[in-house]
């Protein structure tokens, strides 16, 4: 196969082109992406990242001229990011875009030759789908629905002068204009069945509970990437009181983000406030919150470990996008009360799904509580046979197939080879400043709502993938409710307006005196009297790992060198030496402490009562239990290498 050019355009680039992204590159095509807002850097693929052109209309100007205005700057500003492209050499045989926010409107003006491809993820409707379905929400207004209409048109302008279309779902396809469909390939983006096969843990533990789940244990799992009521989230929580009263030993595990104030498939609370705290004030005391454990955003490999502990899942979806979670939860083998509604209907061939209306609350209860009384993970080989198709060794060449078909051949060492992007231009700057200064007023919106809302307040710096409820969350990357901060940087934070403040597995990325101006401002915004817990990699600890032969040692030896050293080395030697010389040049470490060390830190920092303790352990309630990093790797490894040290402002 002659390697061909290809050019994503998808504003949070790589969200749904990611696998297939990498398995483009792995064939040897050459990729590039232009992205607004990117989500993830991938070594694989050249991102250009583009800035809007212009301002929006103000809010004097008529909605539904805002509406189009907003798309209207989206398309202008890929276009001109397009033309750059194409003056510097840039000659894509594939383009392959997300038309949704506008991007692609004009991409055969610039490229009329290339073969052109659609994501056609949504088209609304305002009859037959998820607007207006639910009686216990608000109506759309009129104004909502002309605005709601104005968002096809990006879709329209694409479907038309597209050469090809693919939709993920046969549902997602039927909402489109019988014209357009006639251009759609249904291709799910694909399940890595051999990953999901791979999921067996044992147990797991639940940060700030001080509860290790089991497998077999009564536990019930919701998921979605928003906790809002496209999701069913409202009607999942009304069900809480029955589900908990009937069955004494269930626990309840929610993964997702908060939604209503941020905004994520549907409209903000009314409340002005997040749908969960909507809920948990609406039940009050007729939930038994210690049973109910809101993590947030895990990262993946800790999510599909999370979901396969489940003795039954819940899935509950308006007429709308099918999510992966539910695809998921299927191959996995759960049991599973699915709503009875058409995106989930497409997929009742699957074993273990028991459908219940969408808003029947007491139907949700009573079928998760037959499932609890009798746990059935039978499903696994069916479902993984039956989602066979929807593997991402059958998906990804089949999407390969549709952009590739009819696609002109680039020249292989003539345009391909003389496209030299060299350092970013302005517009280039003033993209990542935009992103910034949106990542900074998220931020301060989020801060200000916290603090209103929260009599102890609690800052967690670095937090990766690590969301803890009740904190302020803050990392340089920004993930669903996990906000901006950069640590090098004055913190945007008052002083004195903290209790605590966590940092797990993060100081050892800074050199000493970055790591001693992060300590004197944490020291300024930690009210009198308030504490810091610190979690890194210690010295002291390897060093008595190497002098110490143990089988829990050796265990470790052998799970750091099958995990994270046997990639990067073609000789096959396990040593401790190969362990903890890597700890010092992976990941980005700078500082290895020990404890003498990080102790005399926080005291010429200013901090008083410095000790150390044990993992999960603290004589303050809100730091025990907090940590996420022993939940990447087996039971006690953790003790291995990490020390904790807690210390007070004066």
């Amino acid at each position: 196969m002659n390697p061909r050019t290809i050019l994503f355009i998808h504003q949070a680039f790589p969200g749904q082109f990611k696998a297939l992204a990498r398995f483009l590159a792995a064939e040897g095509h050459r990729l590039y992406a232009l992205a607004m807002n990117p989500t993830q850097a991938m070594p694989e693929v050249t991102l250009v990242k583009y800035a809007p052109v212009r301002r929006q209309l103000d809010e004097q100007a008529p909605a539904v001229l805002r509406e189009m205005d907003a798309r209207l700057i989206r398309a202008e500003s890929v276009y001109q990011a397009m033309k750059a492209l194409k003056q510097r050499g840039l000659k894509p045989d594939v383009i392959y875009a997300h038309p949704g926010w506008g991007e692609a409107l004009f991409v055969k003006n610039v490229w009329p030759e290339a073969r052109f491809a659609v994501y056609a993820e949504w088209y609304y409707n305002l009859h037959g789908q998820e607007v207006n379905c639910d009686p216990g929400m608000p109506q759309l207004t009129e104004e909502q629905e002309l605005r709601l209409t104005l968002k096809n048109t990006s879709f329209l302008h694409a479907l038309s002068a597209c050469d090809a279309a693919i939709a993920p779902t046969e549902w997602q396809k039927s909402r489109y204009p019988l014209w357009a469909q006639e251009k759609i390939s249904v291709i799910h983006e694909g399940l890595d069945i051999q990953e999901l096969k791979a999921v067996r843990p044992r147990s797991l533990s639940i940060p700030n509970q001080g509860l290790k789940l089991r497998r077999g244990m009564p536990i019930v799992t919701y998921a979605a990437r928003n906790l809002e009521p496209v999701r069913g989230f409202h009607y999942f929580m009304r069900a809480l009181p029955a589900i908990l009263n009937g069955n004494a030993e269930a626990h309840v595990i929610i993964m997702g983000r908060d939604a209503g104030v941020h905004t994520g498939y549907g409209a903000q609370n009314p409340q002005g406030t997040s749908w969960r705290k909507s809920m948990q004030a609406e039940l009050g005391d007729a939930v038994d919150w210690k049973r109910v454990h809101f993590l947030g955003m895990l990262d993946r490999k800790l999510y599909l470990a999370m979901l396969k502990l489940s003795a039954c899942h819940v899935y509950l979806t308006m007429p709308f996008i099918c999510s992966w979670s539910f695809l998921e939860a299927a191959a996995l083998g759960l049991p599973i009360v699915a709503s009875d509604t058409a995106p989930v209907r497409e997929f009742e061939h699957l074993k273990g799904l028991d459908f219940v209306g969408f808003t029947d609350v007491d139907g949700i209860a009573r079928k998760v509580l037959a499932h609890l009384s009798h746990v059935d993970d039978t499903f696994f080989d069916a479902n993984a046979t039956a989602l066979a198709a929807l593997d991402v060794a059958q998906t990804l060449p089949a999407i390969r197939d549709v952009l590739l078909s009819h696609a002109p051949a680039s020249d292989v060492g003539g345009a391909l080879e003389d496209v030299v992007f060299d350092s970013p231009s302005c517009e280039e700057d003033n993209a990542a400043q935009d992103t910034t200064t949106n990542c900074n007023a998220e931020r301060d919106k989020a801060f200000k709502e916290y603090i209103a809302n929260t009599p102890v307040r609690k800052l967690q710096i670095g937090a990766g993938s690590n969301y803890l409820t009740g904190w302020f969350n803050t990392d340089i990357h920004v993930k669903d409710s996990i906000y901006y901060l950069d640590l090098k940087e004055k913190f945007p934070f008052p002083q004195n307006i903290f209790d605590y403040i966590y940092s797990e597995h993060n100081f050892e990325h800074f050199t000493i005196d970055e790591g001693y101006f992060i300590l004197k401002e944490c020291l300024r915004v930690l009210k009198s009297g308030g504490k810091i817990r610190i979690e890194t990699p210690g010295l002291n600890k390897f060093i008595e790992y190497y002098h110490t032969d143990s089988a829990l040692n050796n265990k470790y030896t052998k799970w750091e060198f099958d995990t994270f050293l046997k990639k990067k080395t073609s000789i096959d030697i396990c040593t401790k030496g190969l362990v903890i010389n890597n700890f010092f040049r992976d990941w980005g470490h700078k500082v290895i402490y020990d404890f003498e060390t990080l102790q005399q830190l926080l005291d010429y920092a200013g901090f008083i009562d410095i000790s150390g303790v044990a993992i999960s352990k603290s004589l303050h309630p809100d730091l025990c239990n907090i940590e996420q990093h022993l939940m990447h790797m087996p039971d006690n490894f953790n003790s291995i290498e990490t020390i904790v040290v807690e210390a007070t402002k004066p």
